[in-house]
């Protein structure tokens, strides 16, 4: 399993989905290395409780899960290429070419969430079925960035100004002022650089 916890700091599933690869220490960790790294991930990013995860790694093959996540790398780099166009121009440049791995995997069935009353009073959705295949699983990453490409403000789409950062994210803020994945890992770098920077300069005059 990696070293370390995952990030979730992006604001939306699918683009911690990208996140899930990085180099925070200047080697790459990969969250999703096998497969029960992909189960745990999922859990970590709340797509399913713990239990549905424990669950799901006793039914499922191993071999099964790590084809899964194989799987789920690819379509993680296919998905960062679409955010790669959208991060650097906001024009219509996305093809339906550069989202057919999407419409694939949208073929795959995966049992509904039908709508049922709740407390008398509005509405709510059943709880998600435990995916029964491996294929499921990667389903439910692709309805992800279904998601996020068809329900979300893209303009909003960011990357993290930290020099040797790939995270992504989305900036809610209502000025657009998120520069940083975290302020607690690239923020403080950008202020020590800066403090580091200033002490140079006033040491040379």
């Amino acid at each position: 399993m990696p070293p370390m916890p995952a990030f979730y700091i992006a604001e939306h599933t699918a683009l911690d989905l990208l996140n899930s690869v990085c180099a925070p220490a200047g080697s790459e960790i990969d969250w999703l290395e096998d497969g029960d790294a992909l189960v745990s991930w999922m859990v970590g990013a709340g797509m399913f409780e713990a239990q549905v995860g424990e669950e799901i790694v006793s039914s499922i093959p191993s071999d099964e899960l790590d084809s899964a996540a194989e799987h789920a790398r690819m379509l993680r780099e296919d998905f960062r290429r679409v955010t790669d166009i959208l991060e650097s121009s906001m024009e219509e440049t996305v093809s339906s070419d550069d989202l057919a791995f999407l419409n694939r995997w949208l073929e795959v069935p995966l049992a509904g969430r039908p709508f049922i009353p709740k407390d008398g009073s509005g509405f709510t959705r059943a709880p998600l079925c435990v995916p029964q295949t491996g294929d499921q699983l990667v389903r439910l990453l692709v309805d992800r960035i279904a998601d996020y490409l068809c329900d979300t403000d893209l303009a909003q789409l960011r990357q993290c100004e930290g020099p040797t950062c790939t995270l992504y994210f989305r900036d809610t803020t209502k000025n657009r002022s998120r520069r940083w994945c975290s302020m607690a890992v690239c923020g403080n770098r950008a202020k020590a650089a800066r403090f580091r920077k200033q002490k140079s300069q006033s040491s040379q005059d």
